[in-house]
């Protein structure tokens, strides 16, 4: 619950990028993230890997984002 709240304030400062859904597995030992993401183009790949770093670094959990356009 904390990384989804974490993910929604990351967005609310992210224009003009708005993030739709949510949807988490845990697979593998790893949570994996689907992010439903609209804006006026595809989410950048390289902040999409920022984020997933910056979240490996905050939690011990290893953090997978999958990038489905």
């Amino acid at each position: 619950q904390q990384v989804r709240a974490d993910l929604k304030a990351v967005f609310r400062q992210e224009n003009p990028f708005e993030l739709v859904n949510i949807n988490v597995t845990h697979l593998d030992d790893k949570f994996h993230f689907l992010m439903e993401i609209v804006g006026p183009e595809v989410y950048p790949y390289d902040r999409v890997k920022a984020l997933e770093s910056h979240l490996a670094q905050t939690y011990s959990e290893p953090i997978v984002f999958l990038c489905i356009e």
